[in-house]
């Protein structure tokens, strides 16, 4: 893929071309690119493909190009799929709308997660009253506009706008730890509404709903659906790292002991190009050494 790159990359260069025209295809594929490294771990490395669509942006003639919109998507994914909630919230990591009034809601979207991951319950409400305005907004408008940049776009990330209150929602209820049992249904309505978006890559909505609702069963000590719902995920992203690790901590609460060590080593290997400093990798390199450390003793 980097190789792909790299000749769209002197394609631009060598014509002068601007990303829309015989190079189309380049800003979705970065996002690609971006979405193949949050799966892997690589943060960093999603983040400088994301900022390579992002300087094409500033380009002339490239403001309300293809590639624009994608860099937009492909950062605030890569932010929310690493949560990142500082970076979210200093007011330059994540970009501006631009010409894109979808990205408006995505803003909204990125920031309810933000403030919540920050502990900012009430903020997180205030920023989900804001998205479901928002959302509804937008889908009234955008199918009538006529001149709407990346038009097929933008209506297309509007309907994804059905899911993005659930998952923030359910996310502020299971902090709250009030209402498990509604938690739960808005997470299933979530994986039903997400489904309904159709097969795309990258996939339409940034943040998998069966892995998410799996995390936040798995903080609700909810270990039957936990795994349950991680099962679900690899059955749709099968070597998902996030997803393994997260079935292997719900099967070790289930006492499943050796199907949570057999997952647990599918995640290193999914993850072994991840970056050192993650919560993840760091958890693994502790798990790791305590299974060292056990085996050691009992010898």
């Amino acid at each position: 893929r980097d190789l792909i790159l790299l000749c769209y990359r002197a394609y631009l260069r060598d014509n002068k071309e601007e990303s829309d025209h015989a190079a189309g295809p380049y800003g979705h594929n970065v996002h690609f690119l971006t979405m193949v490294y949050n799966y892997q771990g690589r943060y960093l490395d999603s983040l400088r493909a994301s900022q390579e669509l992002l300087d094409v942006a500033r380009q002339k003639g490239e403001e309300k190009s293809r590639a624009a919109l994608e860099g937009r998507l492909a950062r605030m994914r890569t932010l929310v799929r690493f949560e990142k909630w500082d970076e979210i919230l200093d007011g330059t990591t994540l970009p501006t709308e631009g010409n894109f009034e979808v990205f408006k809601a995505w803003r909204i979207y990125a920031v309810g997660l933000a403030r919540l991951g920050k502990g900012d319950v009430a903020g997180a409400r205030e920023q989900l009253a804001a998205l479901e305005r928002e959302a509804a907004y937008l889908r009234e408008k955008l199918p009538k506009e006529k001149d709407l940049p990346q038009g097929g776009r933008q209506r297309q990330q509007s309907r994804a706008l059905l899911v993005a209150p659930l998952e923030l929602k359910a996310r502020i209820l299971a902090a709250e730890k009030a209402k498990p049992e509604e938690v739960l249904a808005i997470l299933k309505q979530a994986i039903e509404e997400e489904a309904k978006l159709g097969y795309s890559e990258p996939p339409i909505y940034p943040n998998p709903t069966e892995e998410m609702a799996g995390r936040l069963m798995l903080a609700l000590q909810n270990w039957k659906e936990a795994e349950a719902f991680f099962t679900a995920a690899l059955e749709r992203d099968p070597g998902n790292g996030r997803a393994l690790l997260g079935l292997s901590q719900a099967q070790q609460a289930l006492s499943k002991t050796d199907e949570a060590k057999a997952n647990h080593a599918k995640f290193v290997k999914a993850w072994q190009r991840a970056d050192a400093d993650l919560p993840e990798t760091m958890k693994a390199k502790e798990v790791m050494s305590a299974s060292g450390s056990s085996s050691g003793n009992q010898q």
